[in-house]
C-alpha cells in the first residue's frame, strides 16, 4: 500500500487560522471553560485544516507520572478513547506510550508492522486506524504533560508543514493544560487551607484593612456564641473580660493604625457556661503587591490551662521564695542570739549576719518577685540592691557604669558574696574608710565573657597586697572559680585596689 507524504503544503492563511483557533480557546481557558471543553475546541480546530484526514488526540500525564489520561479526542472512536485511557507508559507501548516515556517524539508511518505497537496493533488496527505520531507535550519549565496523537486511517509519514502545525498545536496544549494544572494547584490548595481552617480546634479569623470582621470559623461561633454579624463592628470584644477590654481594643487600634503584627493574652467568655478562657491572639497584615494593607490574619490559641499553670506555679514560688527569706532571718538571728552570750564572738556574729544579708538580698534579686513589674535581673541592679545598705551618706560614693548583662539565680548568689566582701573590706580599710574615697565598679562584654572592674580611689595608701587573705575573701574567690568558672585579680595600686572579676557569659545566666 502507498504511503501518503501529507497534504499539500499549508498556506499561511492555514496557519492565520490557526492562530485565530489558539486566541480562541486561551480565551475560553481565561473564561473557566472546562479543560476538556477547551482541549476539544483544539483538537477540532487542527483537524479542520487537515479536511477530516486527520483524527487528533491529546492525553494527560496524570499526577504520578506513569499514566496518560483521555484529555480530548472528539472523533476517534469512543470504545478506543475508552481502551487507552490509563495506559502505562513505557517502550513499545504504542506511539503515546513510548513517545511519554522516551520524550521525544515518535513518528509510526504503518501501525500494522511497526515494532512499538507490537502486541497491542490490534486494537487501532481494529477501529482502522493505520498511522499514528504522537509527540510529548512539554511545560515552559520542560517537564512533560501529555502527548498529542496524530492518527490516519492510511500509512502516513509527516511534511515540514505537518511538523510546523504539530509544533503549533503541543505549544498551544502546553499553555491551555499548564494553565488547567495551575488553577487545580489553587484550588485544591484553598480546599486543603479551608478545611483546615473549618476544622481547626482554634479561632481563626480574617477582616478587612480597617479592621472590619469578614470571616470566623466555626470554632470561633461555637465558643464565642456570636455570628459573624454579632462579631462585626467591634462586637467581639463584647466577650473580653471587663477588666481587660479597654486596653485591649487600644492596642488593636494601634496595631491597625500602625499596621505592625498583633499579639496579645485575652481572656474570652465561653457562651456555654460563661467561664472566661484565657487565649493569645495573633494577627499581622497582609500586603499587596504596591505594599498596600489589604487585609488581616489571625488565630487565637487557647493557653488556659498553661496560664493556670503558670499561676500556680508562680504561686508556689513566691510561697517558696517568702520561706526562705525567712530561714535567713532565722539563722542570722540564731547566730546574734548566741554570740550575746559569748561576748567575744559578737564581731563573728555581726559579719556572719552581713553575709546573710547579702545571699537574702540575691534570692529576693533572682526571685520571681525580686524585681517586680521588671522582665529582667542584671548585673547593674544586683549591685544596687547589695550596696543599698551603704546608700545612707554614701549614696554619692559609687559609680555603676559599663554595659549591663542578665545575672541568673546561681550567679547572683555567688556575685552577691563577692560584692559583699568587698564593700565590706572597703568600709574597714579601702575606700569607704575616708570622706572622700569613692569606689567605681564597670562591666563590659568581650568575646563570651563578661568583666567587672571593682576600682577603689581616695582611700588610705594601699602598702601592698596582705599577708594574708581573710575568710571571706577566700571565700568571694572560691565563688569566682567554683561557682562561676571565671577568674579574679587583686591589683594592689597605692592609689587604690583594683579587682577584675571575669565570668563567661553563659555562666553569669545560670
Amino acid at each position: 500500500m502507498p504511503i501518503h507524504t501529507g497534504y499539500r503544503s499549508a498556506p499561511d492563511s492555514k496557519i492565520f487560522r490557526l492562530l485565530e483557533s489558539e486566541k480562541r480557546v486561551l480565551g475560553q481557558v481565561a473564561a473557566g471553560v472546562p479543560i476538556a471543553k477547551v482541549l476539544e475546541e483544539l483538537v477540532l480546530a487542527v483537524e479542520a485544516e487537515a479536511n477530516g484526514e486527520l483524527l487528533g488526540s491529546i492525553l494527560l500525564l496524570d499526577k504520578q507520572g506513569r499514566h496518560l489520561l483521555h484529555g480530548a479526542a472528539p472523533n476517534l472512536p469512543a470504545a478506543y478513547n475508552e481502551a487507552i485511557h490509563g495506559v502505562e507508559i513505557g517502550e513499545a507501548v504504542g506511539s503515546c506510550g513510548t513517545a511519554a516515556h522516551r520524550g521525544e517524539a515518535i513518528f509510526v508511518t504503518d501501525i500494522a508492522t511497526d515494532p512499538l505497537w507490537g502486541a497491542v496493533a490490534e486494537l487501532p488496527l481494529a477501529h482502522g486506524l493505520r498511522a499514528c505520531w504522537s509527540i510529548p507535550i512539554r511545560g515552559a519549565d520542560g517537564r512533560l504533560l501529555g502527548t498529542f496523537g496524530n492518527y490516519y486511517r492510511e500509512p502516513r509519514s509527516p511534511t515540514a508543514d505537518d511538523l510546523e502545525v504539530i509544533a503549533h498545536v503541543t505549544h498551544t496544549a502546553a499553555l491551555v493544560i499548564e494553565r488547567h494544572l495551575s488553577d487545580q494547584a489553587l484550588r485544591e490548595s484553598e480546599q486543603r487551607f479551608r478545611a483546615l481552617v473549618e476544622l481547626s480546634p482554634q479561632v481563626v479569623w480574617f477582616c478587612g484593612a480597617d479592621g472590619q470582621m469578614t470571616y470566623c470559623n466555626p470554632f470561633w461561633h461555637a465558643f464565642s456564641g456570636l455570628t459573624l454579624e454579632e462579631t462585626r463592628d467591634g462586637g467581639w470584644a463584647n466577650v473580653i473580660h471587663p477588666d481587660h477590654r479597654d486596653g485591649i481594643v487600644r492596642r488593636w487600634q494601634h496595631a491597625l493604625g500602625s499596621f505592625t503584627a498583633f499579639e496579645v493574652e485575652i481572656p474570652f467568655r465561653r457562651s456555654g457556661d460563661g467561664e472566661y478562657r484565657w487565649f493569645v491572639v495573633r494577627a499581622s497584615p497582609v500586603h499587596d503587591a504596591n505594599g498596600e494593607v489589604v487585609q488581616w490574619i489571625g488565630i487565637a490559641l487557647d493557653i488556659h490551662e498553661r496560664k493556670q499553670a503558670e499561676e500556680a506555679r508562680e504561686l508556689l514560688t513566691r510561697e517558696l521564695s517568702h520561706r526562705i527569706k525567712n530561714v535567713f532571718t532565722v539563722v542570722g538571728g540564731l547566730a546574734t542570739l548566741t554570740a550575746r552570750r559569748y561576748p567575744a564572738a559578737m564581731p563573728f556574729a555581726r559579719e556572719f549576719q552581713q553575709r546573710i544579708g547579702a545571699l537574702a538580698s540575691a534570692h529576693e534579686h533572682a526571685s520571681p518577685q525580686g524585681l517586680a513589674g521588671s522582665d529582667r535581673h542584671t548585673f547593674q541592679d544586683l549591685v544596687a540592691k547589695l550596696l543599698t545598705p551603704y546608700a545612707g551618706h554614701l549614696h554619692d560614693r559609687f559609680e555603676i557604669s559599663g554595659d549591663d548583662a542578665l545575672v541568673g539565680g546561681n550567679a547572683a548568689t555567688a556575685l552577691a558574696l563577692i560584692i559583699h566582701e568587698q564593700a565590706t573590706n572597703a568600709m574597714k580599710y579601702g575606700a569607704l574608710s575616708t570622706d572622700i574615697g569613692r569606689i567605681r565598679i564597670q562591666g563590659s562584654r568581650s568575646e563570651g565573657s563578661y568583666r567587672i572592674i571593682w576600682s577603689e580611689s581616695g582611700g588610705p595608701t594601699v602598702p601592698g597586697p596582705p599577708q594574708r587573705l581573710g575568710f571571706g575573701s577566700v571565700m568571694a574567690m572560691r565563688s569566682s572559680t567554683e561557682q562561676l568558672g571565671g577568674g579574679i585579680e587583686h591589683e594592689w595600686a597605692p592609689e587604690g585596689l583594683v579587682i577584675r572579676l571575669t565570668v563567661p557569659l553563659a555562666n553569669l545566666v545560670r
